[in-house]
């Protein structure tokens, strides 16, 4: 898997419902401390009428991400990777533009279903726009080369601010939902919010990411909303 060689794969293992009044409390309280180089350290924020601080470190260890020996987002690129070169491997285009490239073009369904919970959960963004980041890229090729392992919890609190300010979906109420329970608050009685906590099956053929195929290859998935590929089951 493209997550374990990062030390990311028990993390995808984990999903939570939504609750509204974490999620909002969260967010309308959330503050990123930074050091001189705008660099975030920690993150101070309201949960339950408590107010809690997170080191980096700290976030790590409740998701179960790598805390040594890690790669952050403003770590120097690596003399081997290639933004171009990359995205012609999974999507067969020669050219890369962050500004108008669509993740709709990844033709793998590996790297596609890789981006799409990377986008929803460490960039904290919906996919209404469809366009892949060079961050997205980067932390990508990093899970495609499975020998490095990634500062998760930097990464995502260097977008923290960004979900919390703007006005696209919010996708990041599972993941509050995880640091609520690390930190042992009660919020069993708060509303949930419906809607899947995990991209299953159905969740692909209601995206009509795949629809259902007959005979020997049960499922067809599709590309750029064109059918590319019989997968099995």
């Amino acid at each position: 898997m493209l997550f374990e060689g990062s030390g990311l794969g028990s993390w995808l293992g984990l999903h939570a419902p939504t609750y509204k009044r974490l999620t909002l409390e969260f967010l309308s309280t959330l503050q990123v401390q930074r050091d001189t180089n705008k660099t975030p350290r920690r993150i101070t924020f309201q949960l339950m009428n408590s107010l809690h601080n997170l080191t980096i470190r700290r976030i790590n260890q409740v998701f179960g991400w790598p805390t040594t020996r890690t790669i952050g987002p403003r770590d120097s690129y690596p003399r081997n990777y290639n933004a171009g070169e990359f995205w012609r491997k999974i999507t067969s285009l020669f050219e890369y533009n962050p500004r108008t490239d669509k993740a709709t073009t990844i033709i793998h369904p590996g790297f596609r279903l890789s981006q799409r919970t990377t986008t929803n959960t460490t960039f904290v963004r919906g996919d209404s726009s469809w366009v892949v980041s060079t961050r997205e890229l980067y932390f990508l090729w990093h899970l495609s080369e499975g020998i490095t392992t990634l500062d998760v919890g930097f990464w995502l609190v260097d977008h923290l601010e960004d979900v919390a300010t703007g006005s696209d979906n919010i996708t990041t109420g599972g993941m509050i939902t995880i640091i609520a329970a690390a930190l042992n608050l009660d919020f069993a009685d708060e509303e949930v919010c419906l809607g899947p906590t995990q991209l299953d099956m159905q969740s692909l053929r209601t995206v009509r990411w795949v629809v259902d195929a007959e005979g020997a290859h049960p499922y067809l998935w599709y590309a750029s909303g064109r059918p590319y590929a019989y997968h099995p089951d």
